[in-house]
């Protein structure tokens, strides 16, 4: 995938951003991130295991038994994980549900409202990505739809804290929209941001108390690391009431993807020097302290409260 050059306002800069902000918009998000992000190399694939010949020798036999244990605490692993992520969902059945009447099979990034009571997410329709509006139980679907927010916008939506608008992000500008589409607030990146700018994958994340924004961006200076491509990734604070924005992650770190936790910690991604997979940790939000919660993982999710 492209990178795109970091405060660039050129028509090149605009027909990259274009060009990023098409059909991989949705694996962006999930994986790359506006650069090639290191991926996993390897992966959670058990469906050998019992397949596997047995082996002759004594030390081959070893072997398989240790693999064996290894693929039986990896399944152990995997089933307690997703009990635990069962269990979160709700205490009532437990069930996948396809909600019905959306009208496109292309959509990602749900996002659910404070109260749990409706889903927002980019639907691809009539060509164009769209910001679409939904009940928990799939009922009263709708576009949310504004002239003057282009399809760009609708990559990375984040409900405000009281439910009644969302915030959004074109790469150009941060939006917060009511749910009919009407911009109640836009906020310029470029006077926001002095030396790093915003990609279709960035996201932005709402404190606890509604006044202050959590923003992924790419950094405009050069920083260079070995099995790293593209910009370095940061986190910026977005204070709301004054329209200024610090940034809280440290020069040398990449950072990326926050989710608020508390008043004062927040949930990313950092990868370290020298290191080929990122990890999922927790931060105070003066960036300092950061605690491994997973090592080598990635795309967490959190919600505070």
């Amino acid at each position: 995938m492209g990178v795109r050059s970091p405060i660039a306002k050129s028509d090149q800069a605009h027909a990259e951003k274009t060009f990023r902000l098409g059909w991989h918009l949705d694996r962006q998000r999930q994986y790359s991130f506006s650069q090639p992000r290191p991926w996993r190399k390897g992966r959670f694939d058990l469906s050998n295991v019992d397949r596997r010949k047995k082996f002759e020798t004594r030390d081959q036999e070893r072997a398989f038994s240790i693999h064996q244990q290894s693929a039986r605490m990896k399944r152990l692993t995997f089933a307690i994980f997703l009990c635990v992520a069962l269990s979160g969902i709700s205490q009532a059945a437990q069930r996948k549900m396809v909600l019905p009447n959306i009208p496109s099979d292309n959509c990602f990034g749900p996002v659910w409202s404070p109260d749990g009571s409706k889903l927002a997410f980019s639907i691809m329709a009539d060509k164009a990505w769209q910001l679409g509006l939904v009940n928990a139980d799939g009922s009263a679907f709708r576009f949310v739809k504004n002239a003057e927010l282009r399809p760009e916008a609708f990559g990375a939506s984040e409900w405000a804290r009281d439910g009644k608008s969302i915030f959004c992000h074109d790469l150009d500008n941060i939006y917060q929209i009511d749910l009919d589409g009407n911009v109640l607030n836009k906020w310029e990146l470029s006077k926001i941001l002095t030396d790093a700018s915003m990609n279709g994958g960035d996201r932005l994340s709402v404190s606890p108390d509604g006044k202050a924004l959590l923003m992924d961006v790419d950094c405009g200076s050069e920083h260079e690391r070995k099995n790293w491509d593209g910009p370095q990734p940061a986190i910026y604070k977005f204070d709301l009431t004054s329209e200024k924005a610090v940034r809280v992650t440290g020069k040398d770190d990449f950072v990326w993807e926050p989710f608020w936790l508390s008043a004062n910690e927040f949930l990313c991604i950092i990868q370290k020097e020298n290191e080929n997979r990122p990890s999922i940790y927790r931060m105070s939000l003066d960036g300092k302290n950061p605690k491994l919660l997973v090592k080598h993982a990635r795309t967490p999710s959190a919600s505070a409260q």
